[in-house]
């Protein structure tokens, strides 16, 4: 009986044990899947992002629990962050001075402080309360990546794919494209870029984790040129600002995706006088509306292939006898050519009535 009893005992014990084992575990996982931050969801998105620079020191909440991922990111905050997730050690915060200057005398030291965000020590204030833009993170990450960026032969495959990409600064560009194109800074779900936008806390933590973990990188693609003749998307734009003088604009909304095989002509049909236009610059001269574009001039001209102007938009002779007048229709043909194929495509611009500043 005695010894019954103590198989049994042992039974309940090593049964305790297991079910201990389990319920620990099942604990550990259950608190794996608790976020860090209480204004950090689970599902976010960003969510590794956040928690994995967390663990590395790279960033902090706020002293609340919060991390609060949809605020802009501060140039001092992004200088730590990318400092201390790339590995490097910074020296104690000396009395007196801000509490960045450490991480900002690494990224002098090691080179990856762009021009325009930091010059000298005198700036400290201003750094410590400044937003960072987005080409300012591009240019800075570019900095990082050292020889591993690079923008190859068909550069303008993927310059056609950022909407905005000649808003940003002249000297932003390279940067911005091969951040871009090697998927640590990406585009938005409308095709632009935001150069002159700053990023929340959220997106700068995402860029960080891209740059130091290749595995969540996200390579930009080049824009994908049909091989079938394209009809073009053609777009009336009225004018929206008075001071502006202009009636209206006719764009080729889709260019970007056209090749060099392609030519382009407009020509306007019930009111032929708009088919020539003087100019005068120091003496007078005509400039023919309806020749032919190749593909370089349309994309010069970023698809807009016609502006009526509020004066001057015809020559001397034809405004003898011929006026612009609000709602007027004028209809206009666009023929678009590849080789020995040819499309017309007729369309109407109403002429609106704009009260003009001047």
């Amino acid at each position: 009986m005695k010894k019954r009893f103590i198989c049994l005992f042992i039974t309940f014990v090593l049964l305790m044990s297991a079910f201990g084992q389990v319920s620990a575990q099942e604990s550990n996982q259950e608190n794996s899947n608790t976020p860090m931050f209480e204004d950090v969801p689970a599902n976010a998105w960003y969510r590794e992002a956040v928690e994995r620079l967390a663990a590395m020191g790279a960033i902090e909440g706020r002293g609340d629990g919060k991390f609060y991922p949809d605020d802009t990111v501060l140039v001092t905050e992004f200088i730590k962050m990318i400092t201390i997730a790339q590995g490097y050690s910074v020296r104690e915060q000396r009395e007196g001075e801000g509490w960045a200057q450490p991480y900002i005398d690494k990224a002098l030291e090691k080179g990856y402080l762009v021009d325009g965000i930091f010059y000298d020590n005198d700036n400290y204030n201003s750094m410590n309360s400044t937003e960072i833009t987005r080409q300012e993170i591009a240019s800075i990450i570019v900095k990082c990546l050292g020889d591993e960026a690079t923008i190859p032969e068909n550069r303008r495959d993927y310059v056609d794919t950022i909407e905005d990409f000649y808003d940003s600064s002249q000297e932003r560009k390279d940067d911005i494209l091969k951040a871009y194109i090697s998927g640590i800074v990406t585009g938005r779900p409308d095709r632009t870029f935001g150069a002159w936008d700053t990023a929340t806390r959220a997106e700068a933590a995402t860029m960080v984790l891209r740059l130091i973990d290749k595995t969540k990188r996200k390579p930009a693609k080049p824009i994908e040129r049909p091989e079938y003749f394209l009809d073009p998307v053609i777009v009336v734009e009225n004018n929206s600002e008075p001071w502006m003088p202009h009636y209206f604009y006719i764009y080729i909304k889709n260019y970007k995706y056209y090749t060099d095989e392609y030519e382009f002509k407009i020509d306007f049909i019930n009111y032929p006088q708009l088919n020539e236009l003087e100019q005068y610059w120091g003496g007078y001269f005509t400039i023919v509306i309806n020749q032919w574009w190749n593909y370089q001039h349309l994309r010069d001209n970023a698809g807009c292939m016609y502006t009526l102007n509020r004066k001057r938009y015809t020559t001397r002779e034809h405004e003898n006898t011929f006026k612009i007048e609000p709602g007027m229709e004028i209809q206009f043909r666009i023929t678009v050519k590849r080789g020995s194929e040819v499309r017309t495509y007729d369309r109407t611009a109403i002429v609106p009535d704009i009260d003009f500043a001047y």
